[in-house]
């Protein structure tokens, strides 16, 4: 269903390959139950897509992939946080498809960064620069460029929309839009605007971990914000959220991440009763697991609380 971009049949093979051969597409959709409230809903698996380009990144990606092979761009540049999803994926997609690409990452050095050790065994180029020179990078821009293509951090631009457009397409394969709750956590906010767009007769339930967003992201008659039960920092420590993962997993067998996903289940999980009950509630994991990894280093407690043997199975499955 990848194979042909907005604007013609793709004619990269390379590309073409790997969309076909390595990357689960579409995700399956799976029911679970929520630990809290004993309610079922449904999961669709986007961090099935691939080990490490999962989740909303791939969806993200891909629209900008046709337009750098189709307009015959040489390099990808793009920038982010020293721990950021979104350009561990495409960093890696670069690796796999051969794209010279530069970052320009910001946060702080001393703070071990498993995102740099990956992007450096790949191969790919990168530059810390501080927070100001960074916002000073962002100004730059290289979308006049013949030969560079710069992406915005989180992919956030309107080349994400063919991405999330399939992933409509998939949904709405199987259900019909108007007796649907999407669950979702939100980052820049670029999935969000894309699905209303494309299944406005659904309802959206978010959650916004960087606290930052929700001034920018209001409420519509079709997206409300959900309440988190808790309250900490982005990519903070909670014991209930790491128990609440735990327990899903126990009971489902699927791994959500600490960062997004989790404090996602965790809000609808305690707020179930308030969900329209008439209509199919599905989670959009967004996949972002390998941001276990730094976690758990940041927050040693954790391993007293989830059953971390198995994660440390499926880390080093995926990612190591």
């Amino acid at each position: 269903m990848y194979i042909d971009p907005p604007t013609g049949y793709l004619k990269n093979n390379k590309l073409k390959y790997w969309i076909e051969n390595e990357l689960l597409l579409p995700s399956p959709i799976n029911q679970i139950i929520l630990p809290i409230s004993g309610k079922t809903a449904l999961i669709k698996r986007d961090d099935l897509i691939h080990p490490i380009l999962s989740g909303n990144k791939f969806r993200k990606i891909i629209g900008f992939l046709y337009q750098y092979f189709e307009e015959g761009k040489s390099e990808i540049e793009s920038g982010g946080s020293l721990h950021s999803n979104f350009v561990h994926a495409l960093a890696y997609t670069c690796f796999k498809l051969k794209i010279k690409c530069k970052f320009y990452l910001y946060g702080h050095p001393k703070d071990e960064s498993f995102l740099i050790k990956d992007i450096s065994n790949w191969g790919i180029s990168y530059e810390i620069v501080s927070r100001q020179n960074y916002r000073e990078y962002t100004t730059l821009n290289y979308k006049d460029s013949p030969s560079i293509l710069y992406i915005p951090e989180g992919g956030n631009a309107e080349q994400a929309e063919f991405g999330v457009e399939k992933l409509a397409e998939e949904i709405g394969e199987k259900y019909k839009f108007e007796n649907l709750n999407i669950a979702l956590p939100i980052g820049t906010g670029t999935m969000l605007k894309h699905l209303q767009q494309k299944m406005s007769m659904s309802t959206f339930y978010t959650v916004c971990p960087v606290k930052s967003q929700t001034l920018v992201l209001s409420e519509s008659k079709n997206s409300i914000s959900i309440k988190e039960p808790i309250h900490f920092a982005f990519g903070g420590y909670s014991k209930e959220m790491l128990e609440y993962i735990d327990q899903f997993y126990k009971i489902n067998g699927i791994w959500l991440d600490p960062i997004y996903t989790g404090r996602l289940a965790l809000a609808l999980d305690h707020n179930f009763h308030l969900i329209d009950s008439k209509k199919e509630t599905i989670i959009l994991h967004t996949g972002g697991l390998q941001s276990w990894r730094f976690y758990l280093k940041r927050w040693p407690n954790a391993e007293y609380i989830i059953n971390i043997e198995e994660l440390k199975k499926m880390i080093k499955l995926n990612f190591n």
